[in-house]
């Protein structure tokens, strides 16, 4: 086994202790992942293991990636070299795209250049109030794994001050899941930052920090015209509400299992969920006590919980 393996389990424990310690669990909605990983575990790694093969994975954003690690316990279906065999790619397609593909020092991307995107806007409210429906709205199409559909990166340093870059992505091919669609490909919102702000492995910001300015780009082009923008992602915003308004937790399991496989290959859609899985769903239930988890991380030390859940993710690598 790589070190490399060793280093990327200590970080997922490292990172989700603090997710965990912040209120982690009340913060996956509307279900705790690994519920849904016991479900879907099986035909996810198969057909992750296919995509990656087939090189038909999206290979241009780090978070999407680190979300498929969330689900590693699946790769107990494969045998330990080809666990290995798999971990080790996910490690060499993140070091191709970020500087530094554990985020230790910061959660940069290698071909990204902030002195492109500084352009300032006016209306600075409204963009943040575009910032958080798109949050929202993602969360409805890949719950607690919203990170598959945008990617916050930074910061960045240019003329001493600090930028974080939130980056929604492939808006235009929403349609494909029935979900509705942008009439642009992507959309930038740049942050300029005072304080210490850290973007972890898996995308979470956090940190003590104000944000002093933000700016909009759409397809990379500074958009004057803020209030369209808005007006665009909140009419969609309402449509997606309005189509899951008599959603039942098995309906947004099922959802979200149709979105995850979509992203192994957006283009043909070829890694389907098989019909006997998505029936299995129809009876999916939370079965995870969220009162005494949440006790137990209050009573463990950060410390305690990032060793638990480094092993929990190393002891897959380990002969028996």
């Amino acid at each position: 086994m790589s070190e490399e393996i060793e280093k990327l389990c200590k970080k997922i424990g490292k990172d989700l202790a603090v997710v965990q310690k912040n209120g982690g669990v009340d913060t996956q909605w509307p279900f705790i992942i690994s519920e849904v990983e016991s479900y879907i575990d099986l035909d996810f790694i198969i057909n992750l293991k296919k995509s990656l093969d087939s090189n038909d994975l999206d290979l241009r954003y780090p978070s999407a990636i680190s979300q498929y690690v969330l689900l590693l316990h699946s790769v107990k279906h494969l045998d330990l070299d080809e666990r290995i065999k798999l971990t080790n790619k996910i490690i060499d397609i993140q070091k191709d795209l970020r500087k530094d593909y554990l985020c230790y020092e910061n959660n940069q991307l290698i071909n990204f250049d902030i002195s492109k995107y500084l352009e300032n806007n006016t209306d600075q409210n409204k963009i943040k109030l575009i910032s958080a429906t798109l949050f929202s709205f993602y969360e409805k199409i890949y719950p607690t794994l919203m990170r598959l559909g945008y990617e916050f990166h930074g910061p960045y340093v240019f003329e001493n001050k600090n930028y974080i870059v939130k980056e929604y992505y492939d808006m235009d091919l929403l349609h494909k899941i029935d979900v509705p669609s942008f009439p642009f490909k992507n959309l930038k919102i740049i942050e300029e930052v005072d304080g210490s702000v850290i973007i972890d492995y898996f995308g979470h910001i956090y940190g003590d920090y104000k944000i002093n300015s933000v700016s909009l780009f759409v397809d990379d082009l500074p958009i004057k015209d803020i209030n369209a923008v808005y007006d665009l992602v909140y009419d969609n915003y309402v449509q997606l509400l309005d189509l899951q308004k008599d959603y039942t937790i098995s309906d947004y399991a099922i959802s979200f299992t149709k979105n995850l496989f979509w992203t192994l290959d957006k283009k043909n859609n070829k890694y389907l969920p098989t019909k006997e899985l998505l029936d299995k769903l129809k009876d999916f239930k939370l079965f995870f006590p969220r009162e005494k988890i949440r006790k137990s991380i209050e009573e463990r030390s950060i410390t305690d919980l990032e060793e638990r859940i480094f092993n929990s993710f190393f002891d897959l690598f380990k002969k028996k």
